[in-house]
């Protein structure tokens, strides 16, 4: 696979990933392939926190809930409230950790911890350079990005 520097997502296997990805030093854009690439996992995050998420303000997004799932997620703001951009995926980041939410998370996550929050760490975040319109669902869900060349910028 000349030329392809990784591929999307830690712990994927070349035959799994969802995309295959390299650098290009000139504009520092991520460019996708399409190799028979499955969707990418995705989330949606109410705003303000979506947009804060996008501009690399809020590291760590809370959910009451976990995912085993480790690697590239797609940052989707929701519907409501109408906060533009809404129902537009606005980043992409590399899940690394979820795990109870602990007082020293409060700043990165921007917000206080709750009994029941867990801590979605997220690394790597890189802003959609052209946002486009998702339906969010709840969860972990799958998002289409096949013909999408120039997704995310990257921090090189």
């Amino acid at each position: 696979m000349g030329g392809h520097d990784s591929v999307l997502g830690q712990g994927f296997s070349v035959e799994d990933a969802s995309r295959v990805f390299s650098q290009n030093a000139r504009d520092g854009w991520t460019r996708y392939e399409d190799e028979g690439a499955k969707p990418m996992k995705a989330i949606s995050v109410k705003q303000p926190w979506a947009n804060m998420i996008a501009e690399g303000e809020k590291t760590i997004e809370t959910r009451t809930w976990s995912t085993r799932y480790r690697g590239e997620i797609l940052i989707v703001s929701s519907m409501e409230p109408d906060i533009p951009p809404a129902g537009y995926a606005l980043a992409v980041a590399t899940l690394v950790d979820c795990r109870p939410m602990s007082v020293l998370d409060e700043p990165a996550a921007q917000c206080r911890k709750t009994p029941t929050a867990i801590a979605w760490v997220l690394e790597n975040v890189r802003r959609i350079k052209k946002p486009f319109p998702v339906q969010g669902e709840l969860r972990v869900f799958e998002v289409d990005v096949t013909g999408l060349l120039e997704l995310a910028k990257s921090d090189s």
